[in-house]
C-alpha cells in the first residue's frame, strides 16, 4: 500500500467533539425556534451556513463549513418534524377527525393491549368517500380491536377510519406526547376492528428491513415455542432480538427497582460480548493462515469479520439508541485496528453520538440515548481518575473485582440525575444487583440465546434446547431481581429535578470524581502537603464543585420557601381528558388531591402515572395529606390507584359508596396495602379549619346509603361528595358529577352555603347539570369545565354555556385551555393557563 494511500486512510483526526456540539446546538435550536415562524428564520439559517463556508475558505479549513452544515441539519430536521408545512401530501393535513379510506403497510412490531393490537401504519394513500385516492406521507398510530394474530411487518391493509391529530394533555411540565410522536413521523391516530379491515397483501416488498424483521419475528416465535413461561420468554426476546413489548410490567418494575433495568436493553455489554467472542474465534482461525501471519493481517481480518457480525447483531436487535451507540463505538474501535490508528475512547464516543445524530437528530431527546451516553461518559471519566489508585494493586483478581464494582458505580452515578428526571426513582441496590445479574444475563443468558438463534438455521431442536437453557438463566435473573426489589429500601421515589438542578448535579459529580483522581505523587516538590493544597486551591474542579454546591443550596432554599413557607392557596385543575382531577396546595405545605381522572379498560391510559404524579413530582410534592374521592366512577377514581401506591397519602375521604369495578377494587386494595386511613363518611369532619383554610363537606346527607335501594344504590353521580374550600373571601366548590336531582337536594341541604367564587362544572358541563336553581345559589364568577377534547358525549353542552353566560361567569375549559391554575390569598384571584395549546 502506497504511503499516500495510507495517509488517505489515516487523515488528521477531526475535532469530533466540536462537530458534535454543532449538531447538538442546531437540534436544540430547532426545538425552540419553529420553522413555521417564517421564511426569515430559514433564510437566516442558510446565511449562517454560507457564512461558515466563507470562513472556511478564508481560514482554509473545512471545519467551519462542517460546523454550519451540521447545525443546519439538526435545526431543519427538528423544526421540520415539529412544524411540517401544510402540504396536501402530508398526513398532518388530513388529521382532522374526518373519516377516510386508509391504505397503508404495518411499519412496527404490533403490541397487544387487552383485546386490541397497536402498531404504526405507514400510510400509502387516503381517499374520501367517492373520491380519488391521494398519495400521503407519514405514519398513523393504529389500534385494531379483536385481532388475535399479530400483523407481520410490511402487511398492507385497508379500512375506513377517522384520523384524529396527536394531542397532548396540557399540564405544566407534562410529557410532550405530540413531539414524541412527531419525531417518529407519526401525525395522527385511528382505530378499527379486525372484521372491518381488508388485508391487501401479507407479503412485504423485498427490502433489507423486511428481511431483518422477518428474521427477528422468526427468532421471537421460536423463543415463544421453546420457553412457555411468558415472563421468561418476554425477557429473552428483549435480550436476543430487542423486542421488549412482551416483558410484563411487574418484571420490568422489578428490574427498575433493583437498578438493573439497563440489562433489558441491548447495549454495550451485549454488543461487547458478541464482538469479543467473534474477534477471539476468528483471530484463532486466521492465525492458521501463513500469508496472514507474515503480513500482520490476522487482527485486521478478524476485525473486519467482527464488524460485519456486530452490524448483523445490531440489525437483528432492532438498532435501538443504546444498541446504535454500542455498535458504532465497537465499529469505530475495530476500524482503528484495521487502519492501524491509535484510538481515543472519548473521541470514539463523540463519533458514535455524531453519527447517530446525523442520521436522526431527534435521538438527542431520547431517554435511552441520554442514559446510554451519560453512563459511558462517566465510566470513562471515573476509570481514568481511578487508574492511579488501582495501579499499586498487583492481585489480578482483586483488581478486576474492584474495577468491576467501580464501573457499575460510575455508571449509576452518571445516570442517576437522568433516572430521577425521567423515572423519579433511585435504586440503592444497584451495585449488589449488578454484581449478581450481569454475569448471569450478560455472560450466560445472552450468549446462550444468540447461539440458539444461530442454531435455528441448522437445527430447530438445537435452537430450542439453547433457548430453554437461556430461559432457565433468565428465570434465575428475574427471581433475583424480584427478591432485591422486594427489599423496602431497595429504591425510593424522588421529585423531578429541574434543568438547573440537573446541571448542578452533573457538575458536582464530574468535579468530585476529578478531585478524587488528583495526582498521588508530586515529583520535584519537597512539601507534598503544600503542593496538594495549592493544587486544590487552583483546581477548576474544586471551583466548579463549589459553585455547583452553592447553586444547589440556593435552589433548595427556593423550593423550601415555595413548598413549605408560602401563604397562598394554589388550585390546579389538571387536564386529564374526560374526567376530573384537582391539586390544592394549601398554605405552609399541606396538599389535597380531589379525584384522579381515569379511563375504562385494563389496558387504559393511567392518568395517575402519566399526568398527576409527574405534576406532583415536578412541584416537589411527595406527600398527599388528604385524598378526596367525590364518587367511585372510573373517570374520577382510576388515576388515584397509582398515587396511593407511590405517594405518602395521609388519609382518604369519600362518601363510602362502593362500586363493582376493577378500578374500585384496585384502589381499595392499594389503600389497605399501604396503610392509608379511610374513615367512614359518617366520621368525616363536616367542617375543618387550618392555616386560614376552611373545608366544608356539604353533601351527601348523613346515612344516605341506608336510604338507597335497587337502581338508586347503583347510581353514583347524584351521591357525589361535594366539598367547598374557602380562604377568606375566595372559595372553590367541587360538586363531582352531581346532576339535576342531586343539585336540588344539595340546594335544599346547603342553601346559601353553596355561594362560591370558583365552580368546577358538575358532570363535565353536561346538560343534566348546572341547573338554574343550582347556579342561582352558587353564583360563581369563574367556572372551570374539565372535559376531554371532542369527547363522544358532547360535553360541555351548548345550553350549559348559555346558562354560565347568563350569570356573567368567566368559563375555562381544560380541553381547550389546558390546565387552569388559580392562586389566591383570600382577596383576589390570579388565573393562568400556562399550557394553553396553540391549535384546538
Amino acid at each position: 500500500m502506497s504511503e499516500n494511500f495510507h495517509k488517505l486512510l489515516s487523515p488528521r483526526p477531526l475535532p469530533s467533539i466540536l462537530l458534535l456540539a454543532a449538531i447538538v446546538a442546531g437540534t436544540v435550536a430547532g426545538r425552540y425556534i419553529p420553522l413555521r415562524q417564517g421564511a426569515a428564520l430559514f433564510t437566516a439559517a442558510g446565511l449562517f451556513v454560507v457564512a461558515c463556508g466563507l470562513i472556511a475558505a478564508w481560514r482554509r479549513s473545512l471545519l467551519w463549513l462542517f460546523f454550519g452544515l451540521l447545525f443546519f441539519r439538526g435545526w431543519s430536521f427538528i423544526a421540520g418534524a415539529l412544524y411540517p408545512p401544510p402540504l396536501p401530501d402530508h398526513l398532518q393535513t388530513w388529521a382532522n377527525g374526518r373519516r377516510y379510506t386508509i391504505t397503508g403497510s404495518v411499519d412496527s412490531d404490533p403490541v397487544i393491549k387487552g383485546n386490541r393490537q397497536v402498531f404504526f401504519l405507514k400510510v400509502l394513500e387516503l381517499s374520501k368517500p367517492g373520491g380519488n385516492a391521494v398519495k400521503v406521507k407519514g405514519r398513523l398510530r393504529t389500534s385494531v380491536y379483536n385481532a388475535f394474530e399479530k400483523f407481520p411487518f410490511g402487511t398492507v391493509i385497508r379500512f375506513n377510519g377517522a384520523i384524529r391529530p396527536i394531542r397532548n394533555f396540557n399540564n405544566p411540565g407534562s410529557f410532550d406526547y405530540r413531539q414524541y410522536m412527531a419525531f417518529r413521523n407519526v401525525f395522527g391516530h385511528t382505530y378499527t376492528s379486525a372484521d372491518r379491515l381488508t388485508v391487501i397483501t401479507a407479503k412485504p416488498r423485498p427490502t433489507l428491513r423486511a428481511a431483518v424483521e422477518k428474521m427477528r419475528t422468526k427468532i421471537a416465535d421460536a423463543i415463544d415455542r421453546s420457553v412457555k413461561e411468558k415472563s421468561r420468554a418476554g425477557v429473552l426476546k428483549a435480550l436476543t432480538v430487542g423486542k421488549r413489548n412482551d416483558i410484563p410490567s411487574e418484571v420490568r418494575e422489578a428490574f427498575i427497582r433493583s437498578g438493573t433495568a439497563h440489562l433489558l436493553a441491548i447495549s454495550g455489554l451485549h454488543v461487547g460480548i458478541v464482538a469479543a467472542f467473534v474477534f477471539a474465534v476468528f483471530s484463532s482461525i486466521f492465525s492458521f493462515f501463513t500469508v496472514l501471519l507474515w503480513n500482520g493481517w490476522v487482527k485486521k481480518c478478524a476485525a473486519l469479520v467482527t464488524i460485519l457480525s456486530v452490524l448483523a447483531y445490531g440489525l437483528i436487535a432492532g438498532m435501538s439508541p443504546s444498541t446504535q451507540r454500542a455498535v458504532i463505538m465497537v465499529v469505530v474501535f475495530l476500524l482503528s485496528l484495521v487502519v492501524e490508528r491509535e484510538h481515543n475512547l472519548v473521541n470514539t464516543l463523540a463519533v458514535a453520538a455524531l453519527i447517530i445524530l446525523m442520521i436522526h437528530p431527534a435521538s438527542l431527546f431520547s431517554v435511552s440515548f441520554q442514559l446510554s451516553f451519560a453512563a459511558v461518559l462517566f465510566i470513562l471519566h471515573g476509570m481514568s481518575a481511578a487508574g492511579p489508585r488501582l495501579a499499586p494493586i498487583h492481585n489480578r483478581f482483586l483488581k478486576t473485582a474492584i474495577s468491576f464494582l467501580l464501573v457499575s458505580a460510575f455508571a449509576i452515578a452518571g445516570t442517576m440525575p437522568l433516572t430521577m428526571r425521567y423515572f423519579n426513582q433511585v435504586s440503592f441496590a444497584g451495585l449488589v444487583s449488578n454484581c449478581l445479574l450481569i454475569p448471569i444475563v450478560g455472560f450466560l443468558a445472552v450468549p446462550a440465546g444468540l447461539l440458539g438463534a444461530l442454531a435455528l438455521e441448522a437445527s430447530h431442536c438445537a435452537g430450542a434446547i439453547l433457548f430453554k437453557a437461556s430461559g432457565h438463566l433468565v428465570a434465575l435473573a428475574i427471581t433475583i431481581a424480584e427478591k432485591i426489589a422486594a427489599i423496602q429500601p431497595a429504591s425510593v421515589r424522588t421529585v423531578t429535578p429541574s434543568l438547573l438542578e440537573m446541571v448542578c448535579c452533573y457538575t458536582a459529580l464530574w468535579a468530585a470524581i476529578a478531585i478524587a483522581g488528583r495526582p498521588l505523587k508530586w515529583p520535584g516538590k519537597k512539601n507534598v502537603n503544600q503542593a496538594r493544597a495549592q493544587w486544590l486551591l487552583r483546581s477548576p474542579a474544586v471551583m466548579a464543585l463549589g459553585c455547583a454546591l452553592l447553586l444547589m443550596l440556593a435552589d433548595t432554599a427556593y423550593w423550601v420557601n415555595r413548598r413549605l413557607l408560602h401563604d397562598d392557596l394554589r388550585v390546579t385543575f389538571l387536564d386529564v381528558g374526560q374526567g376530573n382531577s384537582a391539586v390544592l396546595e394549601l398554605p405552609f405545605g399541606r396538599t389535597i388531591l380531589i379525584d384522579g381522572g381515569g379511563f375504562n379498560g385494563a389496558s387504559a391510559f393511567d392518568t395517575g402515572k402519566w399526568i398527576i404524579a409527574p405534576f406532583l413530582w415536578r412541584n416537589k410534592i411527595l406527600t398527599i395529606d388528604t385524598m378526596i374521592v367525590t364518587h367511585p366512577d372510573t373517570d374520577h377514581l382510576a388515576g388515584l390507584v397509582f398515587i396511593a401506591e407511590n405517594f405518602d397519602v395521609g388519609q382518604i375521604w369519600s362518601n363510602g359508596q362502593p362500586r363493582h369495578s376493577s378500578e374500585y377494587r384496585a384502589f381499595t386494595a392499594a389503600a389497605v396495602r399501604n396503610g392509608i386511613a379511610m374513615p367512614g363518611y359518617e366520621k368525616l369532619p363536616k367542617t375543618h379549619t387550618a392555616d386560614g383554610i376552611r373545608i366544608d363537606i356539604l353533601y351527601p346527607p348523613a346515612g344516605f346509603l341506608d336510604r338507597l335501594s335497587g337502581k338508586a344504590r347503583r347510581e353514583t353521580n347524584d351521591n357525589s361528595l361535594v366539598a367547598r374550600i374557602a380562604m377568606d373571601k375566595i372559595s372553590f366548590l367541587f360538586p363531582g358529577d352531581i346532576q339535576r336531582n342531586g343539585e336540588r337536594k344539595l340546594v335544599a341541604a346547603a342553601g346559601n352555603r353553596l355561594a362560591s367564587t370558583v365552580l368546577l362544572a358538575p358532570h363535565h358541563g353536561s346538560k343534566t347539570s348546572s341547573t338554574k336553581l343550582f347556579l342561582d345559589h352558587v353564583r360563581p364568577r369563574v367556572v372551570v369545565i374539565s372535559a376531554g377534547w371532542k369527547n363522544r358525549y358532547g360535553y360541555p353542552d351548548d345550553s350549559v354555556f348559555a346558562r354560565y353566560k347568563k350569570i356573567g361567569a368567566t368559563v375555562y375549559r381544560t380541553d381547550r385551555d389546558g390546565a387552569v391554575v388559580i392562586k389566591t390569598r383570600g382577596k383576589k384571584l390570579y388565573i393562568d393557563t400556562p399550557c394553553r395549546p396553540e391549535i384546538f
